[in-house]
């Protein structure tokens, strides 16, 4: 799903050369991407109290990091912790036979 979505930070090295700063792909589909952003320009906005995905926004910018990239890290997370629920829920479902 992130992959889909074009957050993925590609892996690059060579010989022993391990590159760790490395932008999103943006490979993946342009109009997810743009509401997955929007969603988090939401969640700051908003300022959820306790919800883990606004705290590790804040975590992020609290490290430094800048705005942009900590919505991005938090819509990988966001997407982490959907995909999760959702192959929670299809998995209790019961099975045809």
């Amino acid at each position: 799903l992130i992959a889909y979505a074009g957050i993925d930070a590609p892996p690059y090295q060579s010989g022993k050369f391990r590159a760790n700063n490395r932008h999103i792909s943006k490979r993946g589909n342009r109009y997810l991407r743009k509401t997955g952003y929007e969603v988090m320009q939401s969640y700051v906005m908003h300022k959820p109290a306790n919800d883990p995905i606004f705290t590790f926004i804040e975590k992020k910018r609290g490290e430094g990091k800048s705005g942009k990239l900590a919505m991005v890290a938090g819509l990988n997370k966001f997407l982490r912790v959907y995909y999760g629920k959702v192959t929670e829920l299809y998995r209790s479902l019961p099975t045809i036979e």
